[in-house]
Parts: C-alpha cells; sequence; structure tokens
C-alpha cells in the first residue's frame, strides 16, 4: 500500500500554509459605477472602481487604463452593457486595446465582440488570453454602428487574472 505524504508536515495542523505553494491569487476586477457613456464612435469606457485588486503592485487603473507592472500570461475577461432609446434595431460592441510601452494602442486581435438589440438593454462579453509584457497597458474601448448606445450602471467591468509569470 503506498503511504501519502504531505509536502509540509506543519500544513497537515492547518496553522501554517502549505511552503510548497507560495504564489498567491494575483487577480483584479474594475466596474463603471456610474454608466451613462454614450457614444457612437469609439470612446474608452470608464473603469474607475476596483471590485477587488489582490495584486495593486502588479495592476494599476488610473484614467481608465490599465497598466501591468511584470510580464506574464494573462488572462482577460470584459463585459459592457447598454441600452438606447427607441425601439428600432441597434448594434454595439466592445474590445480591448493594447499598448505595449510605445504610447500607441491597437487592437488587440480577437477581442471585439457584438450584439443587436431593438427595445431591450444589451450586453457583450469577451475573453482572451495574452502574454503582456512588463508596463503594458490595456483599456476596454465600446463603439455602436449607427444609433446613441448608453452604458449601464454597473454593467461593464474588466477582470484580469495571472496564469504564469515570466522569469
Amino acid at each position: 500500500m503506498p503511504i501519502i505524504q504531505t509536502r509540509n508536515p506543519e500544513a497537515e495542523q492547518l496553522t501554517s500554509p502549505d511552503q510548497a505553494w507560495a504564489e498567491r491569487n494575483h487577480c483584479a476586477e474594475w466596474y463603471d459605477t456610474a454608466g451613462g457613456l454614450g457614444t457612437v464612435a469609439a470612446a474608452t469606457v470608464p473603469l474607475a472602481t476596483a471590485r477587488h485588486n489582490f495584486a495593486p503592485e502588479l495592476y494599476v487603473m488610473a484614467t481608465n487604463i490599465l497598466t501591468i507592472t511584470e510580464a506574464g500570461l494573462y488572462k482577460f475577461e470584459f463585459l459592457v452593457a447598454a441600452s438606447k432609446a427607441g425601439s428600432t434595431e441597434g448594434s454595439f460592441y466592445a474590445f480591448l486595446e493594447e499598448d505595449p510601452d510605445t504610447g500607441t494602442f491597437v487592437l488587440v486581435p480577437a477581442t471585439t465582440a457584438y450584439t443587436t438589440v431593438f427595445s431591450a438593454p444589451g450586453s457583450v462579453n469577451g475573453s482572451v488570453i495574452l502574454r503582456a509584457g512588463a508596463n503594458y497597458r490595456y483599456r476596454l474601448r465600446f463603439a455602436t454602428f449607427g444609433p446613441t448606445f448608453t452604458t449601464i450602471d454597473e454593467g461593464s467591468k474588466l477582470s484580469v487574472t495571472r496564469i504564469y509569470k515570466n522569469g
């Protein structure tokens, strides 16, 4: 019969963490508490409120732009909810943009999400895993195909989780 061993015998006492796992939960999420961003052209979604940020030294949100301070592999998830006046059909979309520490934001491929709505609010969401370098910056953008849509309070968010740290 095999013997089961514990990596850290003190962890059996539940008074000490298992020393084999020194990493902590490196995730964060920001959301839009106010809503009211009305746009047709692409605009940056305001994400001023942190729901949680378990690694503030890793994720820095300033003026709706997220800076990642350490290179690694990250999972980004976003949601944008919006509504429009009237009962005609309309469409909107959201996407992530990345600035690899150059000062210029570009669309992150495969992050554009679309929806078409009639008289009710709608939402779009997306998820992508990216390799980010140190000091890469990200922003969540929102735009429409014609009629003006307005974001809904607490309906937009950006979440990020570190999967792997380089080095």
